[in-house]
């Protein structure tokens, strides 16, 4: 039997529609993916060896070999087809946007190596970081492995939420000094604070809420099905771990994700719905966790003064009252929208002429095409009509545009001295504050040295940056001395952003083609949006890379 009748179907045929398939009809190469993803999706997080002390070594060398291993099994399998098939019966490979820009970055990332003064280093990458050339590369073979070979089955979804279930609750027992496996033991209080749960640093595992947690709010917004209560309980429980874990990072994240839901809730009755389900959730994680601390005052670590201001601050119980209010109304008006279903399916002529006349919609199709006024039709008043709500949304996301471009100039503000907040977050904190060394455990004097040392590179360098994951070795050859004072005899493994450190080391070529990446998935999770098509994979994709 030719090999091919076991290498199964094209990669268009992989992203299909949800089925009931057998598990005994997936081919080798979606048997090999599918362990893959439950491998780094479910074992990983809780993976760890010798505590907190080799942490991130032992899930480094977990991560390459089953990565590593599988890849190339899944290689040999794909290389034996093409063997064995004959030449004209090969298929010419079709190539996405998203194709391009990955193929560009692993060319930037290669040619980074291939000009890096620090090859063999770059080959792997600076110690308990590891994202050298080796680790981009694989990152890649997933990347296309996935695209691929991924079927529409949800169970490495679900062991990604077993996973994380636990993940979650131990970080959060963690955060009131109760440590069921024991990672504290002969660690100070001083140093517990920085790190949590089976991830290690807290920084770490604001990374992993931020991929994990958006994920499971594509699945809620758009899964109907009895596991939303389910889903509804993790995400109560990541939302608890999330304002406990102590960096300030996953609020940025965490509120882009919901930023981006609510441009499509505010026209989308069902993802309104859905999206105020989601802010009560993470509105009761937070009051129910600023309980509990005021309960037991002497079990809570020091934690920075936003996670404490949204666990304990009053200000949260009138939004929380305001938004089960709205939300009240909402079940009320879908209520009515039931009623108005029920009654105009009675009479199909009556049926076909609101439908026509865009008054009235069936039950079934309110998820896919209703927009808010005509779903709520004779539920509203006049004045509230399509228009309305868009120019609505369109006046609330231009003044938090405005807010977002006031930021940086904020920044320059606090760090010359011309503004200085003599209470709140930045008065206490110095948030934002590049001139005080404090800020962001150093951030703001980190990327401050970061974008002078990209100021002086050479031309090629600036092309295709020091190497891959290289900023360490590039440091200590040309600014030892500067980086012992500023850190104190320790090392600057990266630039603490994604995007300047992704400029540092691979350069203009690379960092254009790593924002292409993220901009290309945005694009097609809109897209996919604003033509209301029910893909809970797809949502949770969409709203990982931006919260990421």
């Amino acid at each position: 039997m030719s090999a091919k009748k076991h290498m199964g179907k094209s990669a268009n045929k992989n992203v299909r529609k949800n089925t009931a398939v057998s598990p005994a009809s997936l081919t080798l190469p979606e048997c090999i993916v599918q362990v893959l993803l439950a491998a780094l999706l479910g074992i990983f997080p809780l993976y760890y060896q010798n505590k907190y002390y080799n942490m991130g070594d032992a899930k480094y060398q977990f991560f390459k070999t089953v990565t590593f291993i599988l890849l190339i099994v899944l290689a040999a399998l794909l290389a034996t087809d093409k063997l064995i098939t004959p030449p004209k019966d090969w298929k010419k490979p079709k190539l996405s946007f998203l194709d391009g820009t990955v193929l560009a970055y692993t060319a930037a990332a290669v040619l980074s190596w291939i000009f890096s003064p620090f090859k063999s280093e770059a080959w792997i990458g600076s110690h308990e970081w590891y994202m050298g050339l080796l680790s981009q590369l694989l990152f890649v073979g997933i990347y296309f492995a996935v695209s691929r070979f991924c079927t529409r089955k949800k169970w490495p979804l679900w062991i990604m939420g077993a996973s994380a279930a636990v993940v979650f609750l131990i970080a959060y027992l963690h955060r009131f000094k109760i440590d069921p496996l024991g990672l504290y033991e002969n660690i100070s209080d001083h140093y517990q604070v920085l790190f949590l749960g089976t991830i290690g640093q807290a920084t770490w595992y604001s990374s992993y809420i931020a991929v994990v947690l958006p994920v499971i709010m594509g699945i809620y917004i758009q899964d109907e099905t009895l596991p939303r209560i389910l889903t509804g309980c993790l995400l109560f429980l990541g939302f608890c771990s999330a304002v406990t874990q102590n960096s300030d990072s996953i609020y940025v994240g965490l509120g882009l994700a919901f930023l981006f839901l609510l441009w499509f809730a505010m026209v989308n009755p069902y993802i309104w719905k859905q999206y105020l389900e989601l802010c009560l959730i993470a509105l009761s994680a937070a009051k129910f966790t600023g309980i509990l601390q005021a309960a037991f005052p002497e079990r809570v670590p020091e934690l920075e003064p936003l996670s404490l201001m949204i666990t304990k601050g009053k200000g949260g119980w009138p939004v929380f009252v305001a938004i089960a209010g709205v939300y009240a109304l909402t079940l009320y008006l879908h209520y009515r929208l039931k009623q108005t279903a029920r009654i105009s399916s009675s009479s199909k002529e009556q049926t076909v002429a609101e439908d026509k006349k865009h008054t009235s919609v069936t039950q079934d199709s309110v998820p896919q095409t209703a927009s808010l006024p005509v779903t709520y039709a004779g539920s509203l008043p006049p004045i509230l009509s399509y228009k309305f709500f868009r120019r609505l949304r369109a006046i609330l996301f231009a003044i938090l545009g405005i807010g977002m471009l006031l930021v940086p100039i904020v920044m320059w503000l606090v760090s010359t001295g011309r503004i200085s907040g003599s209470s709140g977050i930045l008065g206490s904190t110095g948030y934002l504050n590049f001139a005080d060394k404090s800020w962001g455990s150093g951030r703001g004097q980190t990327w401050s040295y970061c974008v002078r040392i990209f100021s002086e590179y050479p031309p090629l360098m600036k092309l295709f940056g020091c190497g891959p994951d290289s900023l360490t070795f590039y440091s200590e050859a040309y600014h030892a001395a500067e980086i012992q004072a500023m850190w104190n005899g320790l090392k600057l493994t990266n630039a603490h952003n994604e995007w300047l450190n992704s400029l540092l080391c691979s350069g203009i070529f690379g960092f254009i083609s790593y924002v292409g990446i993220f901009c290309s998935v945005i694009y097609e999770y809109i897209r996919r949006l604003n033509r209301n098509e029910e893909d809970n994979i797809v949502q949770g994709i969409g709203l990982c890379v931006i919260a990421y």
